[in-house]
């Protein structure tokens, strides 16, 4: 092409464009002279150039570099270019899509034409479609990346997903699916039931559980069973199953999944298992020590029961010592017994409290009053500060136990120099609190020994056991006492130069309560007394001691012999056995209870070595009044038989009817 029709190609070029609605710029230097159509488009002034900064205004900000590079080189090179940008019109931003012809001037002006074409709508369909396209590429990675994260949580819980769809009669599981059971189904299997890898023995179990879900009871629930693998191994499972129905109630899809629980499941069982051969062994060893505790308790009321009557025979000095030693004796027996009893009980968690009004000051001087023969004995000293006088709430039996165990170390404890029982109150009304400490000379605790001493069966040493005697019982019992009652218990110690026992308890402020007086002398004068006991030993030692006391005396050897004795001869109170051959002491209260006439009346008193708190309502359960307990103290049994309010009846026994 020649230079001339060059030329004619870009007349009509330029012709065609100003025909089309050209926009015309001047660039010459550094300003920039628009055509007055493009200045009314701007809002510009037509009657003067602007600079090409003030120009490069009009193009949106993130278009100034594509746009300004562009005219920098059709103003270098000349020639043309079609580009998109965005241009602030009158009427706002507006995406225009333009083609740019440069025509250099002889005096060094540039002459820029453009055809310009609003394509606004256009850019946003395509920007609009551009935005969906990510946004679905999004939802797609964001799926991706959580079907990898199903996939990682259900192989950390070795758990398997799966489906039934009975629409498409399809049934999908995931890989992790058949690892867990072994083995793939297809549709028919997995609509019907059992599963075929279910274990036999859990198949009723599933069968209940799927119908309830069937007919609309349960929509979703999940379920421990087995799964037996074709390999032959038993694992155990969690089913979660979820139901989805359509309008009308037809099933339309079943989802859920497996989880292997067999790890934890069997743990479960045995954790099960060894929480039930506990409780057996804790029944055996409750029934082991009732049924120890009965056949010691028996012959031991014998021993101290003859010791007992011995003290009114007339003895000499020398006889009448030995008569106490053996008593004493006796008494530490039954308080090691005691002691075991209460250590049950505790662990059994049948150690009830029985809190009353009671003088605590009194409590701790009664305690040591008891307590001094022994002090005097070994040389020592026994002092007791409790000025304080007011009354408390307390269960006077576990106070005295308590401090009698603290004070009865002490004393046994101690060689030389002697101890001090000390009481203290802080607080008033309900929050009012007690502190008793015990300070010795004794032997002091070691240091190794100090955080097991309140465990059972611990003392400071062997050779502790071995000089001193003991079962290493008394603090632990000690301890739960006192934290049944509220409180706490501590010691501070210095090996060889002594120790200081102190704990505090709730002591609620109570009123003071008047004591009441038994009749004169403690004699029971005239009083009818049946005694049923199979032991012959017992039932001569409880005639002399009542007898004694001046009440008339029968005895029967067994409880159907018991029964008809209380039908012949209608006894002002009963003293019964519980544990006999043939009928029992329990079956002959009952009895005597369904008796017509006065006999059926007749307070009923339990004559047992049992008397754990549950086996003390077992007896009132059954008609009896009150327990007194074996080996058989003249005192207790007396205040028991005055407690139920017995009166004397005529002095001999006489027949009912």
């Amino acid at each position: 092409m020649t230079s001339c029709e060059s030329s004619e190609a870009a007349v009509r070029n330029m012709t065609m464009m100003r025909l089309a609605g050209l926009h015309t710029f001047v660039i010459d230097g550094d300003s920039v002279q628009p055509c007055p159509g493009l200045c009314r488009a701007f809002g510009l002034p037509t009657d003067r150039p602007i600079g090409r900064e003030a120009f490069r205004a009009f193009f949106h900000e993130d278009d100034r570099a594509k746009v300004t590079e562009t005219g920098d080189r059709l103003i270098r090179e000349g020639g043309s270019a079609t580009l998109e940008f965005r241009v602030l019109a009158s009427s706002g931003w507006r995406w225009v899509r333009t083609t740019v012809y440069a025509e250099p001037q002889a005096d060094g002006r540039v002459l820029l034409h453009g055809l310009q074409q609003d394509v606004t709508e256009l850019a946003e369909a395509r920007e609009a479609a551009l935005g969906a396209e990510r946004q679905v590429r999004g939802l797609m990675e964001e799926s991706r990346v959580a079907a990898r994260r199903l996939k990682l949580a259900l192989g950390v819980a070795q758990a398997g997903a799966f489906e039934i769809d009975h629409d498409s009669r399809r049934f999908w599981c995931s890989p992790e699916f058949v690892l867990l059971v072994g083995r793939r189904m297809t549709f028919d299997e997995a609509a019907a039931l059992p599963w075929p890898f279910f274990h036999p023995d859990d198949t009723t179990a599933v069968l209940q559980a799927f119908e309830s879900w069937k007919t609309g009871a349960m929509l979703h629930q999940s379920l421990d069973l087995r799964v037996l693998r074709e390999d032959g191994q038993v694992r155990w499972v969690r089913l979660y199953y979820e139901l989805r129905r359509d309008r009308t109630g037809r099933l339309k899809r079943c989802i859920g999944m497996l989880i292997d629980i067999d790890e934890r499941k069997r743990g479960e069982l045995a954790l099960a298992e060894a929480e039930r051969a506990a409780k057996a062994a804790t029944e055996t060893k409750s029934r082991f020590l009732a049924s120890m505790s009965h056949e010691i308790r028996t012959p031991m009321n014998g021993v101290v029961g003859v010791l007992h009557l011995l003290r009114a025979e007339p003895l000499s000095e020398s006889g009448r010592g030995l008569l106490d030693e053996a008593l004493q004796c006796g008494h530490m027996l039954s308080e090691l017994i005691n002691d075991i009893l209460d250590l049950s009980k505790i662990e059994a968690g049948q150690l009830h409290l029985a809190p009353e009004p009671i003088d605590p000051g009194a409590a701790l001087r009664g305690v040591g009053n008891l307590l001094r023969p022994q002090a005097e004995a070994k040389g020592l000293t026994l002092t007791i500060d409790a000025e304080f006088d007011g009354w408390s709430s307390v269960d006077p039996v576990r106070l005295r136990q308590a401090l009698f165990n603290l004070m009865g170390n002490a004393v046994k404890f101690t060689r030389a120099g002697g101890v001090e029982a000390r009481m203290t109150v802080r607080g008033e009304g309900a929050e009012r609190r007690l502190r008793f400490e015990i300070e010795d000379t004794g032997i002091g605790i070691p240091e190794i020994v100090r955080p097991r001493l309140f465990g059972h069966f611990q003392q400071a040493d062997d050779s502790a056991t071995r000089q001193f005697g003991g079962t290493g019982l008394g603090l632990a019992i000690t301890r739960h006492l006192v934290r049944l009652m509220g409180g706490e218990v501590g010691f501070d110690s210095t090996e060889g130069h002594g120790s200081t026992f102190w704990f505090e308890i709730a002591a609620p402020e109570a009123a003071r309560r008047e004591p009441t007086l038994p009749p004169s002398s403690h004699r029971l004068e005239g009083l009818s007394v049946l005694v049923v006991d199979d032991n012959a030993a017992n039932r001569t030692i409880v005639r002399k001691i009542l007898e004694n006391l001046g009440a008339v005396v029968e005895t029967a050897e067994d409880g159907a012999a018991g029964v008809e004795a209380a039908a012949r001869l209608a006894p002002s109170v009963i003293l019964m056995d519980v544990q006999m051959p043939g009928i029992d002491g329990l079956e002959a209260t009952r009895r005597i209870r369904a008796l017509p006439g006065p006999a059926s009346r007749a307070p009923i008193i339990a004559l047992t070595a049992n008397v754990l708190d549950h086996q003390r309502q077992t007896y009132l359960d059954c008609g009896m009044d009150g327990v007194a307990g074996k080996p058989i103290a003249p005192a207790t049994l007396l205040a028991e038989v005055l407690r139920l309010g017995a009166q004397p009846g005529p002095a001999p026994l006489a027949r009912a009817g």
